[in-house]
């Protein structure tokens, strides 16, 4: 019998896990769910004065109407980050909010729009809305169960309905916490990196929820963890999570990320948060040195040593697959 496309993406995949929800965790549950590596959504956790102010009006006023800002536009509501389906434009606060909250599909201009905070020197400082915002700042709670000196940075994300973001990993911890807006999230676990073409940091499956089968067959076998975040939810990531988000209503959220290793395995560099841990780039620079090793090897030499060191990075994944989450 010969699947219909529509028949056949339903039936790509295993069914969707549900991510967990808690309510009102204490720090000590936090924890623990922390431990286990696993995304969960953390509902009854205060957030400030935010929950209740922080309308699309109120924030422009906070901000100012007419503070210069950079923000993605994109005759799409589905971006996509390695083959730029947007461009990044830098308008009024004030013109971007109008222009988020009357953005759809079926108005004249169809643009939508997207902005992630930055500090004024981005490439020194990462960004956080509480130094940029101070006004903001007053009406914000940061969760208790997270410690001030191992925040990283504590970004405000704003956007318009029905707006989706490319699938990507991040290598912090972090939670997102939706203030204005419904929103749906769409989570893999790092077990299914290799069916997701990862190119780096991000997928080439810009839309984790219409996925096209012949371009990338191996998503069958990923394994979709799913929530919905109502106004107030807190969405707990762990680093290398794969995730896609998508508004379903104009959107006002705060990402926070921290370093949950010691500090020393970043990059001290890295303003946004998404280069790779130290350790990796040293590992992946002596992995160049060994291939390069077999360069003056003829070709089916060169490729049979190569499977030798393939098995030891195989046996390595399998050995390390039976650890504990901790480990």
């Amino acid at each position: 019998m010969t699947l219909s496309f529509k028949e056949e993406l339903l039936t790509a995949s295993s069914v969707p896990t549900l991510i967990p929800v808690y309510d009102a965790p204490t720090n000590t549950e936090f924890f623990d769910i922390q431990a286990q590596r696993q995304p969960a959504v953390l509902r009854g956790i205060p957030i400030g004065a935010c929950a209740e102010k922080w309308t699309a009006a109120y924030l422009a006023q906070q901000v100012g109407r007419d503070k210069p800002v950079s923000v993605h536009e994109s005759s799409s509501n589905r971006l996509r980050f390695l083959d730029k389906n947007f461009v990044y434009r830098v308008m009024p606060f004030g013109a971007f909010i109008d222009a988020a909250l009357t953005s759809s599909e079926g108005d004249a201009q169809n643009k939508f729009y997207y902005y992630r905070a930055l500090a004024d020197d981005a490439r020194n400082v990462p960004s956080d809305f509480r130094r940029d915002f101070p006004k903001l700042a007053l009406d914000f709670v940061l969760p208790d169960f997270l410690e001030p000196e191992t925040v990283f940075s504590c970004v405000l994300r704003c956007g318009s309905a029905n707006l989706g973001l490319w699938l990507h990993y991040d290598v912090l911890d972090n939670v997102l916490i939706q203030i204005r807006g419904r929103k749906r999230a769409v989570l893999f676990d790092p077990e299914d990196f290799d069916h997701l073409y990862m190119q780096g940091d991000k997928s080439p499956i810009f839309d984790a929820e219409n996925v096209d089968l012949e371009r990338f067959p191996k998503f069958r076998n990923a394994t979709k963890w799913v929530c919905t975040l109502e106004e107030g939810d807190m969405l707990f990531i762990p680093a290398f999570w794969m995730h896609y988000m998508v508004a379903e209503e104009f959107s006002i959220a705060v990402n926070v990320f921290w370093h949950n290793l010691p500090k020393e395995l970043y990059d001290s560099k890295d303003t946004y948060g998404n280069k790779e841990l130290l350790p990796y780039f040293r590992a992946s620079q002596g992995l160049d040195r060994a291939l390069k090793q077999l360069e003056n090897l003829p070709r089916e030499y060169r490729r049979f040593y190569a499977r030798m060191l393939k098995a030891k990075l195989d046996k390595y994944l399998t050995d390390s697959a039976s650890e504990s989450p901790k480990s």
